[in-house]
């Protein structure tokens, strides 16, 4: 029962099944979620259930794959926790073209694992799953905060 919730979890009930790109579904999935509940959750709950998706991807990933420091390619809730910090650095909620530049950045990021990102992902196990995401977020985040600061777009 253990290993069936935590496949359903880390697919992001079966996303990550899907046979190509499942990354990019699960980025996907996971920005018009952020989308849908950024104007209707406050910043601390937000922050709250991206470290709480956090701490269950690490976990479930753990018991799927207990002593493998590889990335299987249905694990994609890791892309939904970086996705999310990318769209953390969003300014303008009101504007898709944010959320669409956000979802671009940290796919590029997360694919390309530029370093240090390639660094995080040596982790072991499900801290490594999660943490290159995480890096791809903050990276995908800092670019944008940058092009808002400096009106780029």
């Amino acid at each position: 029962m253990k290993t069936k919730l935590s496949f359903i979890c880390t697919s992001v009930f079966g996303i990550g099944f899907i046979p190509f790109a499942s990354g990019t579904w699960g980025s996907l999935f996971a920005v018009i979620a952020y989308y849908l509940l950024v104007n209707y959750l406050s910043f601390t709950v937000l922050l709250f259930l991206i470290a709480l998706t956090t701490v269950i991807t690490v976990l479930a990933s753990n018991i799927i794959i207990p002593n493998n420091t590889s990335d299987p390619k249905h694990i994609v809730l890791d892309e939904v926790v970086g996705m999310w910090i990318t769209c953390l650095f969003i300014t303008d909620t009101t504007q898709i073209l944010w959320f669409a530049l956000a979802f671009i950045l940290f796919r590029i990021l997360d694919v390309t694992k530029i370093p240090p990102i390639n660094l995080l992902e040596k982790l072991h196990g499900g801290t490594g799953i999660v943490a290159d995401d995480i890096g791809a977020g903050l990276l995908g985040g800092l670019i944008l905060l940058l092009t808002t600061v400096t009106q780029l777009v």
